[in-house]
């Protein structure tokens, strides 16, 4: 398993922050949030991309003298007061408050592809340059301080892909995510299933495949909304039929609040599962998050089933929705000793 942590944590915060938080905790990866708070998402020029780049390679050129962007705030600073995703559109809250399963995320206004993602956003961003941005981690038993970049584990987009609606901005909106991954070098991108029609949600896997193969980019369909369990997605993948570009994200919470137990979840996803997402929650009818061994989530039998997995595992502290929770940094030692625990 190789740990990375979803940028969905830190609200607020500058990716050269990010990126310094995952070299501070020993993550491998990064999963980047699509969003235009987060100073990533497809709208952004080849220019803002460019320095996106610089900014995870810990160049200079990601500086924000060099971006244009505003310097990057401290750790914690404008937090709790993150953008609350969802604003202004349908379902802009938490998923388990109150709703049956609408998470803001992938709430978008019609014909936008289910994405909900405006122009640029680059400017005005918080912390969107490199302070922090380089960092070292200490070896076990001391020794010389030694920098390792983190990769991006994938982007974390909202493109809803069975969404109702004419198939055309969905699949623009899809396509333009995979470009972006390939120009960030992201092996592949998160969507929603954000509806349960099985057969559109096939037809537009299949009409992105091509893209997909070419620039070595696949799409990770999560378990979530209107398709939370391992089986339900699973049909969306064979209904699909094109592997090479198709995949199965796990995210541990939802599949098993809806009663899906962990063993036939990763049964219904056999030969499909590429990507897994932990984290813990108070219980089924309860998401706050809390952190690992704290809650309900059976994060052990997961964790047992998972032995062997190669893939990335990202830590999905949601703090952008639960802004009171503690920081991404108190949260990672624990997904740490998850992965090391059920690597071995």
């Amino acid at each position: 398993m190789k740990l990375a942590f979803s940028t969905l944590g830190m609200p607020g915060q500058g990716l050269g922050e990010a990126v310094a938080t995952a070299v501070e905790y020993g993550c491998a990866g990064l999963e980047l949030r699509l969003h235009p708070d987060t100073g990533v998402h497809a709208g952004l020029s080849p220019a803002r991309r460019a320095a996106v780049r610089a900014i995870l390679a810990g160049s200079p050129e990601g500086h924000p003298a060099a971006t244009g962007a505003p310097g990057g705030h401290r750790k914690g600073a404008g937090s709790s007061g993150g953008r609350s995703e969802g604003a202004g559109v349908p379902g802009g809250h938490p998923e388990g408050a109150g709703t049956p399963g609408g998470h803001p995320e992938g709430a978008g206004a019609p014909g936008d592809g289910g994405r909900g993602v405006p122009g640029d956003g680059w400017e005005g961003m918080p912390g969107a340059g490199g302070e922090g941005a380089t960092g070292a981690a200490r070896p076990a038993g001391g020794g010389p301080s030694v920098t390792v970049r983190p990769e991006v584990s994938a982007l974390a987009g909202y493109v809803r892909i069975a969404t109702a609606g004419p198939d055309e901005p969905v699949v623009r909106a899809l396509r333009d995510d995979l470009a972006l991954a390939a120009d960030l070098g992201a092996p592949a991108v998160r969507v929603f299933p954000g509806g349960d029609d099985v057969e559109t949600g096939a037809r537009r896997l299949r009409a992105v495949a091509d893209l997909c193969v070419e620039s070595g980019v696949r799409v990770l369909v999560e378990t979530h909304d209107a398709m939370p369990t391992g089986a339900a997605v699973g049909r969306l993948l064979d209904a699909a039929g094109v592997p090479e570009a198709a995949g199965a994200l796990w995210d541990v919470l939802h599949p098993w609040r809806h009663g899906e137990e962990p063993a036939e979840t990763l049964a219904a996803l056999a030969g499909r599962l590429a990507y897994v997402q932990i984290k813990d929650a108070v219980s089924a009818t309860d998401t706050t998050p809390v952190p690992m061994w704290a809650g309900g989530v059976p994060l052990d039998e997961c964790g047992e089933l998972l032995r062997g997995f190669g893939g990335w595992v990202s830590l999905e502290w949601e703090r952008v929705w639960y802004p009171h929770v503690a920081p991404v940094e108190e949260i990672l030692p624990g997904a740490r000793e998850w992965v090391a625990r059920f690597s071995s």
